[in-house]
Order: structure tokens, then sequence, then C-alpha cells
């Protein structure tokens, strides 16, 4: 299987790729598809929600964050993009690599790519309140996620700064700022 689908990529990218896109998808279970068509939407969580507040305290911020990635670690980027704030941006720092910034969609398109092509998932997070304002928190969290793509495991270990804000009565990110460590 995964011969053919080495072989079906070669292919696809020896053709003119005018208005052509590539997408590898993986089920529920797993299984590997690559197709010219975007991958089906998974269902979104109608459980995992960002949390409603009239007030951010050290609870509410930090929940945010672990709701987050546990969207993430179901696969499930729309739920996952319902915890951004309209205004999110993100900052990604890898070392001898450019500094890749994102906003709400760019991130979410990613997530969309990233998570359907996924196997599996999973994210441990760490976070503590480093600062605490009405308008926004300030966590400091420390990040180990690891994922299977293509059959081909991945690991990223990263220390972030996020900034947690409330969004039309939620609480939600404002920005993620991600300095990766392996």
């Amino acid at each position: 299987m995964k011969k053919t689908i080495a072989v079906l990529l070669v292919v696809l990218a020896s053709m003119p790729t005018a208005g052509w896109a590539v997408y590898v998808c993986a089920d529920d279970r797993g299984k590997t598809s690559v197709q010219d068509r975007p991958c089906p939407e998974k269902k979104a969580s109608t459980t995992n929600l960002p949390l409603g507040a009239r007030e951010l305290s050290d609870r509410n911020s930090i929940e945010t964050v672990n709701r987050f990635y546990k969207a993430m670690s179901e696969r499930d980027p729309t739920a996952a993009s319902r915890f951004l704030a309209d205004t999110f941006t993100s900052e990604v720092r890898r070392r001898n690599q450019p500094t890749v910034n994102d906003d709400k969609a760019s991130l979410t398109e990613g997530l969309h790519q990233v998570l359907s092509a996924a196997k599996s998932y999973n994210a441990k997070t760490a976070c503590r309140v480093a600062n605490r304002s009405p308008a926004a928190y300030s966590l400091s969290c420390h990040v180990d996620e690891h994922g299977i793509v293509m059959n081909q495991s991945h690991r990223t270990v990263s220390n972030q700064a996020v900034t947690v804000v409330l969004d039309g009565g939620f609480v939600k990110i404002g920005r993620i700022i991600s300095e990766e460590l392996e």
C-alpha cells in the first residue's frame, strides 16, 4: 500500500498542476486515501465547545487551551477552529527556518489539511498563567505533539506563549507564539 501511494504521488507530481490539487485523507479507522477533491468533512464535536464567560480566569483560560488541543487530538479541525478568536494570529519559530505566521483562516485551512491526512494526532500540554489583565491572559505552555501522516511519525515539542481573550462572550485563543524545541 505504501508503495502504491508513493508511486501515485510521483505520477501526480509529474503532471501539469493548473487547477489541480491532491488531498491525502485518513478515515476514522486510519485508512489513508489520495484523491483529487477535498477530504470529506468529519462531523464536528457538539460537546467540545468554547467556554462562555463574562471575565477571564486562570481556570477558563487553561481549559480553553486544553479543549483546543483535545479537538486536535480528536482530529476535529472544525471544533479546533472554534477556539480561535476572530482576530487570531500565530507565529511559529523553528531553528534555522523562516518564521511562519498565520491568521485564523490560514491556520484553519492548515488544520483541515493536516488533521484530515493524519492517522493519529495527540498533544500533551502543561500550561500556567504568566500574566493577567481584564482584556487578556497570557499563558506559558509546554506542548508535546505526536502525529502519524502517510505512515511517517512526526513529533514536535515546543514552548508556547498563548494569549487568551474574550471574543463574543466566549473564552478563545487570540494568539500563539510557538518556539519549537525539537
